[in-house]
């Protein structure tokens, strides 16, 4: 997956013609198709593997927690951690110069020194992240402007594993000596499957942005022909379009808006999974858009949809973690759990129920998010 990303995107796709250009997307489109079918036949499973190891150590250990065997897989070195911990190192030395951070924040830092090499180190490994883009020196600021806003927030949080060795003592001795190396190995499948259900996503994103950017490029010039249409316009009728100067694409019909409720119900508590344990209050940052992750500010609670690949490096800002999507195993779950962040999944609706500003209150433990309106508004 790692080498199509980089074939596909080694290809620069404003320097092609037309046809050219159709014939590139198509590519792109295949192999990102491709790669669709494999995640969802081959990876979505390694789920189980965690599952399983779940049910096995509650039924060696007994803990209290039935929660309490994560902490054995996590703190696995995952490519998103990855990503944020380039974002923390260009924050210290944010923190740490005045004057650098100055410049950075005036746009007049000089391409030179350590923060530069990181930036463009950022951008060469993921930058993904501003595919909605596709302009590197927009994404240079962008990121440079996240990085700033980390560096007013002395220590992140991060979960703690000082106690994950003594756990791991603790199941292995639950097992005779015959069959440790059975539980160490299932352990450590555990281990590796978790760690797949994390960065198979950032993988698969690396691949999705070359065909984006083509995308992107065809919409483009496709422009002065369709208009602002060209947003809503499929990659088929994109393709025919650059290949037949006489086609006019056409958008889908706009959807007509549903009616308005008589009486909008106004939720006080929501109840989802406890998916990452402790209890955090803040206001909240509803992201349905990559583009609004730029907005996100210190000590706010991420609500979305779905944590995407693309959106945990605003997860070391964060308070806490609200999804609509369910389970301990998705990826915003197993990434707020990486940072010792309260994270509670599948809540229905959440996105509808809760607007930017509430005051929300997040109970990891018991998977209830308290919504108090009279919360100050996000700037």
């Amino acid at each position: 997956m790692a080498a199509d990303a980089q074939m596909l995107g080694a290809t620069d796709a404003h320097s092609l013609d037309e046809h050219s250009l159709a014939d590139e997307i198509e590519r792109r489109k295949a192999r990102y198709d491709h790669w669709v079918d494999v995640y969802w036949t081959d990876l979505i499973p390694f789920a189980h593997g965690v599952r399983f190891f779940g049910q096995f150590y509650n039924d060696a250990v007994t803990p209290e927690d039935p929660y309490e065997f994560v902490e054995l897989l996590a703190g696995g070195g995952f490519e998103s951690t990855r990503r944020n911990q380039l974002l923390l190192r260009m924050a210290e030395l944010l923190r740490a110069d005045p004057t650098l951070a100055g410049a950075v924040e005036t746009g007049e830092a000089d391409g030179s020194g350590e923060f530069s090499a990181l930036l463009d180190d950022y951008l060469d490994r993921f930058g993904d992240v501003t595919r909605e883009t596709m302009d590197r020196s927009v994404g240079r600021r962008l990121i440079a402007d996240l990085a700033l806003r980390m560096a007013h927030r002395p220590d992140g949080p991060q979960a703690t594993r000082d106690g994950a060795g003594a756990l791991e003592s603790r199941f292995l001795e639950r097992f005779a000596e015959a069959d440790r190396a059975y539980a160490s190995s299932v352990l450590e499948l555990a281990r590796a499957s978790y760690r797949m259900r994390d960065d198979d996503n950032i993988y698969l994103a690396r691949v999705e942005a070359p065909l984006t950017a083509a995308v992107v490029e065809a919409r483009r010039r496709l422009e002065p022909r369709v208009g602002a249409s060209g947003e809503e316009i499929d990659v088929e009728q994109l393709v025919r379009a650059l290949r037949e100067p006489g086609f006019l694409p056409s958008a889908p019909p706009a959807r007509e808006a549903a009616p308005e409720p008589a009486h909008r119900v106004a939720a006080r508590q929501l109840v989802g999974q406890p998916a990452g344990p402790g209890i955090a209050a803040g206001p909240a940052r509803v992201v349905t858009q990559s583009r609004q992750l730029f907005e996100f500010r210190e000590g706010e609670v991420l609500v979305c949809d779905a944590v995407e690949p693309d959106m945990t490096l605003v997860v070391p800002l964060a308070a806490g973690v609200v999804e609509r999507r369910g389970g301990m195993l998705i990826h915003g779950a197993i990434i707020a759990r990486e940072y010792g962040l309260p994270c509670v999944t599948g809540v229905p609706d959440v996105t509808a129920l809760v607007a930017d500003g509430d005051h929300l209150t997040v109970d990891g433990h018991l998977g209830i998010v308290v919504i108090d309106r009279r919360g100050h508004a996000v700037g």
